[in-house]
């Protein structure tokens, strides 16, 4: 008999579910400020306050998603190397979008961040730069999930940091006065934010190994699961061929 091979699946299917799961470990384990490294330059010297690091979260939404959307659309047509060069040009091209954008919440975050900005332009190349296996061999929408969920990763230590260095040194959040505390000014030096941003990376860290021991955990409790089927099973047919006979 003529078999048929297009009945017969190539790949295992994944679910979205699975999909969210892996991209969502990005708030950990691939978190761009705790372990990429390559916005902490912008991060410590411009999260200062609460607004400060909302408008930085804004541009790094604006500026690094839309690029590496970009990029994985072109994947098949251009080789890795112009890749990470269109998707500077585009990064470099909606930062004119993010200027226009965060100007009514933070008037003065460009002239804090400075030289800083160039780092959020060519931030994509951690994702499509050449060598980068995985980008490659990844589906578009594991992509697009993976930097949306980098993206909410740096805002949500974005949002910590410059709510911490805004209390610390005015009492205040929003620049609203929300309790009377000490003021502790040098939480706004580059220096204070590498010290809070230190125990924001030991604290995800150790969530990341949480993470990894549930992980582990559930994975040998399905596999317990599949076990006692597994014997029930065999049992259960055992007991038939016994009636049976």
């Amino acid at each position: 008999m003529k078999r048929n091979n297009a009945s017969v699946p190539t790949s295992e299917p994944v679910s979205a579910g699975k999909h969210f799961i892996v991209a969502a470990s990005a708030l950990f384990r691939r978190n761009p400020v705790l372990t990429v490294g390559l916005l902490v330059g912008p991060l410590v010297a411009a999260a200062t306050t609460l607004k400060a690091a909302a408008a930085l979260s804004i541009a790094v939404f604006v500026i690094v998603l839309p690029s590496v959307v970009l990029a994985k659309l072109l994947q098949n047509l251009l080789p890795n190397w112009l890749i990470a060069a269109v998707s500077i040009l585009c990064s470099a091209s909606l930062s004119f979008l993010a200027h226009f954008l965060i100007t009514p919440i933070s008037p003065l975050i460009f002239d804090a961040i400075g030289i800083y900005l160039p780092v959020l332009i060519i931030t994509p190349v951690s994702f499509v730069g050449p060598g980068h296996d995985h980008f490659a061999s990844r589906s578009k929408r594991w992509c697009i999930l993976e930097a949306l969920f980098v993206g909410i990763g740096f805002s949500l230590v974005a949002g910590i940091l410059g709510a911490l260095r805004e209390l610390l040194s005015s009492s205040s959040l929003w620049g609203i006065p929300i309790a009377v505390l000490p003021s502790f000014r040098a939480a706004n030096t580059v220096f204070a934010g590498f010290i809070l941003l230190g125990f924001l990376s030991a604290f995800f860290r150790s969530l990341a190994i949480t993470e990894k021991k549930m992980a582990a955990f559930f994975r040998r409790r399905k596999a317990e699961k599949l076990a006692r089927n597994r014997v029930f099973r065999e049992q259960y047919s055992q007991e038939e061929t016994a009636s049976a006979e």
